[in-house]
């Protein structure tokens, strides 16, 4: 097994609408049964059950759930039947699929699918499942509903933008979410006059734009287990986050300003700049770096991770902190 590595880093998920968790399985018993048994046909020795709870109460989703298997081994997800499946409809709370009996899982090659959630009142979340041995592997997937997220997750939403008929933005404008323990935590976006944002078209953006941020605090175990991305990164080192935001920008006639790649700011360290919009996450104070065991300070390596609007890793902006004031960096 290949050594654990770690990095601090903080997560920056564009334009989206929005975890694995230990619980209580005892429900999923019936449904892991009812999968496997089927009479004259061959048994499937790999399955998968997860609960899809609310992140804010714990219970179980009775509402849709539409479910798109990705990924490495998406393409080896079958259903009851044995047949190759890409997507499932749920609304018992508990999904169950099988993987077929051509792929193997073990500790040292596990099968990895790729599960997007999507459901009305909900934010979206994508998670991996990585089954590790034949048999039932069993998860739990949080989904945050729109009016009652969890605690240590706290949004604003703003109209200070506007754009031009070219697209433009006429002014900066800044925009921001703070932590509502009162610890002068939380992210912040500032966007310089001139930068055009697009749709998934290719349109511009005009009008008076509205921006939604949220905010998930490191410090806060419900909000992190919420993220609807994995805590590690491309390369699969594990993340500590300082701090992670989900952002969406609208236009006046409603159109959804779609992501971009992402580049360092130039001449500001700890800042990640997204096509002329620039990020700043503004720690707790003590925050512990896991690489250093000691409060983040100047010169510590920080990575400002980017997912697009269907949490699909974009890229990783490595940055040091050259100024630390209050905790922001």
């Amino acid at each position: 097994m290949k050594p654990i590595k770690q990095k601090l880093g903080v997560l920056l998920i564009l334009l989206t609408g929005f975890g694995v968790a230990s619980c209580d399985f005892s429900g999923l018993s019936n449904a892991v049964d009812d999968f496997k048994v089927v009479v004259g046909l061959d048994p499937i020795n790999t399955s998968s059950a997860v609960l899809l709870t609310d992140a804010a109460t714990g219970e179980l989703i009775t509402a849709n759930v539409e479910v798109i298997f990705e990924g490495e081994n998406g393409d080896d997800v079958i259903d009851i039947y044995s047949d190759p499946i890409s997507e499932k409809e749920v609304s018992s709370g508990i999904l169950t699929f099988g993987i077929s009996n051509n792929v193997v899982p073990t500790e040292e090659s596990p099968v990895s699918v790729r599960i997007r959630l999507r459901a009305d009142g909900y934010l979206s979340t994508t998670k991996t499942a990585r089954l590790t041995t034949e048999g039932t592997n069993e998860f739990s997937f949080k989904m945050i509903r729109a009016n009652n997220k969890p605690e240590g997750i706290t949004t604003t939403s703003s109209t200070a933008g506007r754009s031009g008929s070219s697209g433009a933005v006429e002014e900066e404008f800044v925009v921001e979410a703070n932590s509502d323990d009162g610890d002068d935590a939380g992210v912040s976006i500032s966007v310089a006059q001139g930068t055009v944002f697009r749709d998934a078209n290719g349109n511009a953006l005009t009008g008076r734009l509205t921006t939604e941020m949220s905010y998930f605090n490191p410090n806060k175990a419900g909000a992190m287990l919420s993220l609807p991305v994995e805590l590690e990164d491309e390369e699969g080192s594990l993340l500590i986050s300082a701090g992670a935001s989900t952002i969406s920008i609208r236009d006046a006639n409603g159109n959804l300003a779609a992501s971009s790649a992402a580049a360092p700011a130039k001449g500001v360290q700890g800042k990640a700049m997204v096509g002329g919009t620039s990020y700043t996450v503004a720690v707790t104070p003590g925050f512990i770096n896991p690489n250093t065991n000691a409060a983040v300070a100047v010169g510590d390596e920080v990575s400002v991770i980017l997912y697009d609007s269907n949490n699909n890793y974009i890229t990783s902006v490595p940055s040091t902190i050259t100024e630390l004031a209050g905790g922001r960096l």
